[in-house]
């Protein structure tokens, strides 16, 4: 299937297809989907290929700490340039929510680290991961407009799907779901991508054409940087774990370092191009210690 050019990194190992098929069986019969894995291994990264699979919208919500049932559901906002001389002027309307939204059109809607949410707030999903999959919008329900009272219970399209996605709970910062919601879901685990032929072909998809290592045809960034990363494992940081992000982090300061070096007609691409290599890992290793997994050389 083709995909937009947002996506076209994309590496199709053998984690990814599993979990893109996981996946898709899950929203085939309609069920609630979520995406559990470490930070960077790609979870919103399918639920994006996947309402792009389906040609669906995609809404999307970041949870944190302080998110309230309204980031979901809508509220009252203040109506602007209201102007009528036959009715009497409303200082505030509903707004629905991209929860309601998505229900509404039948798309895709993801709540991305719904762990992070309060218990509280996430209670009033619950009506939606249930087979009926309808919501009561009490808030909207002033009892002042009949029409405005019989719209109230929304009741999802057909072709709505609810993803979610989460880091495993136990790190600072992190928490389980409730088990009561979580058995509403059809849960996925994603897998790092730890196969060195898995990081090498992602390297070698999403380097520049012209940019390479050495004499040879192919870019030779790929093997170098499994090579690195082991040796780096072994020796010095045994609890090291380079995400997907980190590498296209490491790839994308590579290619812009060697695209100004073309611009300002620098002589030697070889030594920019190593010069770029060991740039991009202080930038991905050392810049980002004690911030991160990865900062733990």
């Amino acid at each position: 299937a083709k995909t937009c050019a947002s996506l076209q990194h994309l590496v199709w190992t053998r984690p990814l297809r599993r979990l893109v098929v996981l996946a898709g069986r899950a929203l085939e019969f309609d069920e609630p989907l979520l995406l559990v894995g470490e930070t960077g291994c790609g979870k919103t990264t399918v639920c994006q290929l996947l309402s792009q699979l389906r040609k669906q919208h995609l809404y999307s919500v970041n949870c944190h700490l302080h998110s309230e049932a309204g980031d979901f559901l809508g509220g009252l906002r203040p109506v602007r340039n209201a102007q009528s001389d036959d009715e009497p002027t409303k200082l505030f309307e509903w707004q629905d929510g991209p929860l309601v939204c998505a229900m509404l059109d039948g798309s895709a809607f993801l709540v991305d680290e719904i762990s992070l949410a309060d218990d509280s707030v996430l209670e009033r999903l619950n009506s939606v991961l249930e087979p009926e999959r309808s919501l009561l919008l009490a808030e909207k329900s002033t009892g002042d407009d009949q029409h405005e009272s019989t719209t109230s219970a929304v009741c999802a399209k057909e072709g709505f799907c609810f993803l979610a996605t989460m880091n495993p709970g136990g790190d600072f910062g992190k928490k389980e779901l409730s088990p009561a919601l979580r058995n509403r879901f059809t849960e996925v685990w994603c897998p790092e991508a730890d196969d060195p032929a898995d990081v090498c072909a992602i390297v070698d998809c999403n380097i520049d054409a012209g940019i390479s290592v050495g004499d040879s045809d192919e870019s030779g960034f790929g093997q170098r940087i499994v090579e690195f990363l082991g040796w780096l494992s072994l020796h010095h940081a045994k609890k090291l774990t380079v995400s997907i992000r980190d590498l296209l982090s490491w790839i994308s300061f590579i290619n812009t370092f060697c695209k100004q070096a073309a611009m300002l007609n620098v002589a030697d691409a070889g030594s920019c191009a190593a010069e770029a290599y060991v740039h991009g890992a202080c930038l991905v290793l050392l810049d980002s210690l004690g911030s991160s997994q990865t900062g733990l050389v």
